[in-house]
């Protein structure tokens, strides 16, 4: 009898103890994925980069600061699940990704808090640059993703952003196709 009861006991703990939910709540209390495979990290660099994408249409003109702010702060929650699904890489890999997660993170949590058009283009420029060694690490290949550099913009001292397209828009003009941007790196799909 004790011991029928003591099995009964183990399976209903077990069964009680079992997640439910394919989410966990980050340090700001927000709802993160959980990471449950190195596949998680490809699925979650894919979405940052289209976030970045989509943030990239709306740099130009920085009149609709608040998408910008709320692509921000969906890329913060990606980045925040990316840290977390980076426990499943392997070593170093582990520690790379996370603290590259963690950068991301920061440059657009800085992003948010700018007002000075000069300031939110730099965060842009270095979030691109975070996001592009992230692809690379993670062996990204759903798409081509291209590294462009145009010399003479953000004041004559040059600026990089990356796209999925080659002959890609300069975010940071107002006025398209004025200048030719040139290849510096690219993640080529196999």
């Amino acid at each position: 009898m004790r011991k029928g009861l003591f099995i009964l006991w183990v399976f209903v703990v077990a069964s009680c103890g079992a997640p439910t939910s394919n989410n966990i709540a980050n340090h700001t209390g927000k709802s993160i994925i959980l990471a449950d495979s190195a596949q998680l990290t490809q699925v979650l660099a894919s979405k940052l980069l289209n976030q970045y994408l989509q943030m990239k249409t709306v740099l130009p003109i920085l009149k609709d600061s608040a998408t910008l702010r709320q692509l921000a702060s969906e890329m913060i929650l990606l980045t925040d699940s990316l840290h977390t699904a980076a426990a499943q890489l392997p070593e170093p890999l582990q520690d790379s990704v996370s603290s590259i997660a963690q950068a991301i993170s920061d440059e657009l949590t800085g992003l948010q808090a700018e007002t000075d058009a000069h300031e939110i283009r730099m965060a842009f420029q270095l979030t691109g640059l975070e996001i592009f060694q992230l692809l690379k690490w993670v062996e990204y290949r759903r798409v081509s993703v291209y590294k462009l550099r145009d010399e003479n913009s953000l004041y004559g001292r040059g600026a990089e952003w990356l796209d999925i397209v080659r002959n890609s828009q300069n975010p940071y003009e107002n006025k398209p196709g004025t200048r030719p941007c040139e290849l510096i790196d690219s993640i080529k799909v196999q």
